[in-house]
């Protein structure tokens, strides 16, 4: 999935939050994505 959105050319930005960015994910956690794009 990070190399589709890497090389998108209307793409800005990415940010990961949640509890993976924060070092604290669980079993099951999900991936909390923030995608920028014009």
């Amino acid at each position: 999935m990070l190399d589709l959105l890497i090389h998108h050319p209307d793409l800005d930005a990415i940010w990961l939050f949640g509890s993976r960015a924060m070092g604290r994910e669980r079993p099951g956690s999900d991936i909390d994505l923030c995608v920028d794009a014009a």
